[in-house]
């Protein structure tokens, strides 16, 4: 191996090429940085700023709303959040409480479109103020990221302001229960998020901030195109662009790449 070229060395062990991994890992900072506000680099013409410029020119995913923010300090004490256990969760009926309101909610998502879902399963006449409203989900998911003090999500910091707005003037519970048992309210919450994830939306996009993880593999996908076309012109590769005709990683896992060998002229 030593009297190998380097390029095809890093072909044949997946490794990205130096200036590449550095170009990938700038990119991946100013989009951490403009998603949290901080990043300057906007108007820059020159210099190491123009690598943003690169980075949403390919990928015009990272001009998109992100949902992370600045890590924030949001206590919920206005709010319950009871998670029992399967065990403990009997029937529908422990958890319905007099004059209260009952609401369901659950999501669902088909492909890459995703929908949700509410049932109320008790709904007083009467003033909405000073009751009690219990909020149930199946996810578990949720509910801890509602517990969190400390949120760097766009959409769950949203969720706290307006449960701790409720909060305010009701006494709100949220809590678990499982999923797809046969609980009347919950069933048809599901339903209804599933029919919500076959529609077409209508309006802008995106509708709720982008995963900072959905930039960040949009921008690993730009590395590998861009891992193999320095590869393929290459004006140095001689003989070996013969035999190695296409390298790229394995989506799903990451490991070493998998080759596509020709042995013709060998």
């Amino acid at each position: 191996m030593r009297t190998a070229p380097s390029r095809t060395t890093e072909v044949l062990t997946g490794l990205r090429p130096l200036h590449l991994v550095i170009e990938h890992e700038a990119m991946r900072s100013a989009y951490r940085l403009t998603g949290l506000g901080h990043w300057i680099g906007e108007e820059q013409t020159t210099g190491h700023a123009t690598i943003w410029n690169k980075a949403t020119k390919n990928c015009p995913v990272l001009l998109m709303l992100q949902d992370s923010v600045e890590p924030t300090i949001c206590s919920s004490t206005k709010l319950g959040i009871h998670i029992p256990s399967r065990d403990d969760f009997d029937n529908i009926n422990n958890i319905i409480c007099q004059n209260g309101i009952i609401w369901f909610t659950d999501g669902s998502k088909i492909g890459d479109k995703a929908g949700a879902g509410g049932q109320n399963y008790l709904l007083p006449s009467g003033h909405m103020l000073r009751r009690m409203i219990l909020i149930c989900t199946d996810s578990q998911a949720a509910l801890m990221a509602i517990e969190s003090s400390k949120v760097k999500s766009r959409l769950v910091l949203d969720c706290k302001k307006i449960l701790n707005d409720l909060a305010s003037c009701n006494r709100v519970i949220l809590t678990w229960v499982p999923g797809h048992s046969g609980v009347p309210g919950n069933e048809e919450a599901d339903r209804l998020a599933r029919v919500g994830s076959i529609g077409y939306p209508i309006g802008p996009e995106p509708r709720l901030g982008v995963p900072y993880s959905m930039g960040v593999s949009t921008m690993k996908e730009l590395l590998n195109k861009e891992f193999e076309k320095s590869w393929q012109e290459a004006p140095d590769n001689g003989r070996c662009s013969n035999c190695i005709t296409a390298a790229f990683m394995v989506p799903s896992t990451g490991h070493l790449p998998i080759l596509v060998i020709e042995y013709d002229d060998i």
